[in-house]
């Protein structure tokens, strides 16, 4: 077979850092756990100048390193599924540590910290954050369109085969409900999925940014009908219009409410998260509901750990 054909635009730059990360990889299997970086790029770069091109190109080499360096490889067939797990739960007699928490410790260490995020804009609106450390960061915070104050504590996520295809939200509070709903009528917000109740230990961690049924709810230029409200078994699911009177603009969304939470932020009946998320595929693929234009909505629990707990569960 002939040779690999690499290029990017210039083919220099990504070009430069993907065959970089592959010769170190080579390097780490066939010399004892060596690493150069550094002396891969300089031997490259007597073959074609500037390979990798910018520094941080260079610093992604470096963690692009270390993660498999620290991971492994961390893949598992799914017809070896069922063994990996029964084999993941198992101690080791050295450490009396899982496999589960040997891994879960390795994510810790090579994930970035909260402080190393940049996240100024939401450090200069307080007040419309429940508090303060998992704050949305300046490169994937959700930009609320034609607003001075165009802030809100939201976060684009990527799905499997979509970029952006989720907002992981804070709960509102009442002073930021009109932005939630401003942020789910402007972005075509097919689905909201929520993953708190309105109250935990007698403290409220949603405001109700829904009205009761049969009634409707103003949030400055936003008036939100409540249409439908069906039980299901582990979730309640709330067919709500929103309407822009400014605009003149209606939308509608449905709000998929789980109520089935543990204390400890786990799910009491495991076949509720496939409905849900079957139920939330189905009214996407329904309403078609499934661009760029049109991410999915997530509301996540507002109380420090599980703010980001339950959403990135699900």
């Amino acid at each position: 077979m002939g040779p690999m054909i690499v290029h990017c635009s210039a083919g220099v730059g990504r070009t430069g850092t993907l065959i970089t990360i592959d010769c170190v990889l080579e390097q780490l299997q066939e010399e004892e756990k060596v690493v150069d970086i550094a002396g891969v790029i300089i031997h490259l770069r007597t073959q074609r100048m500037k390979m990798v091109q910018s520094l941080e190109q260079y610093m992604f080499i470096h963690d692009a390193i270390l993660e498999a360096v620290t991971c492994g490889d961390t893949q598992i067939d799914a017809s070896l599924f069922s063994r990996r797990i029964t084999e993941m739960s198992h101690r080791y007699p050295q450490t009396q540590l899982t496999e589960y928490e040997n891994q879960f410790r390795v994510l810790e260490k090579v994930s970035p910290k909260p402080c190393e995020i940049p996240r100024n804009k939401a450090l200069q609106h307080p007040f419309k954050n429940r508090n303060d450390y998992y704050l949305p960061s300046d490169d994937w915070g959700v930009v609320l369109r034609g607003d001075k104050q165009d802030y809100i504590h939201a976060t684009f996520v990527n799905g499997y085969k979509q970029k952006r295809a989720f907002i992981i939200a804070q709960s509102p509070m009442e002073s930021t409900a009109r932005d939630f709903w401003k942020m789910v009528h402007d972005r075509k917000c097919g689905v909201i999925v929520m993953l708190c109740d309105l109250l935990e230990d007698g403290q409220e961690t949603c405001y109700q940014y829904w009205p009761v049924r049969g009634g409707m709810a103003q949030f400055r230029e936003y008036t939100v009908d409540l249409m439908e409200e069906k039980p299901v078994k582990g979730f309640v699911m709330r067919t709500l219009v929103v309407v822009n009177e400014k605009a003149g603009s209606a939308h509608q969304v449905v709000q998929l409410h789980m109520t089935n939470w543990s204390p400890d932020g786990s799910c009491s009946h495991l076949a509720t998260i496939t409905s849900v998320i079957n139920e939330m595929s189905a009214i996407q693929r329904r309403t078609g509901k499934q661009s760029y234009h049109s991410p999915l909505q997530v509301c996540m629990w507002p109380v420090c750990v599980r703010l980001v707990l339950n959403s990135g569960m699900m």
